[in-house]
């Protein structure tokens, strides 16, 4: 009896780390464009950024999610080279989630557009 209640406990512990995780990236996803909208707009504080962020993200959350997790293999090619591979990925990454808060606040032309939207897919 001790051994199925040692169980469910670990069986509970895991469910309750994953719900608490979930939510935290769907905070992160949709507040992570409140620096760039502080960068657009000096005046506005940083409630008025989150909230902004949040409702900017609409609809976008996935496809940001997926942009995100297109990095993941080369940061891990970044540990590979000792750290110096971040010296042209951590730019090209910052670059990129920055034209991408450019494509979702219509700050963007075309041309940048098509580019954005075939790293997304």
């Amino acid at each position: 009896m001790n051994h199925r209640l040692k169980e469910l406990q670990g069986f509970g512990v895991v469910i309750g780390g994953i719900l608490l995780i979930v939510p935290g990236i769907m905070l992160t996803l949709g507040w992570s464009q409140a620096f760039y909208i502080i960068n657009d707009e000096p005046e506005i504080n940083g409630v008025d950024a989150l909230k902004k962020s949040w409702h900017m993200m609409d609809g976008h959350k996935m496809d940001l999610l997926i942009l995100w997790l297109r990095f993941i293999p080369w940061f891990l090619l970044c540990l590979l080279t000792l750290g110096l591979g971040f010296l042209y990925v951590g730019p090209w990454a910052y670059t990129t989630f920055a034209k991408y808060y450019d494509r979702i606040s219509g700050n963007i032309n075309s041309g940048e557009m098509e580019i954005i939207d075939h790293l997304i897919e």
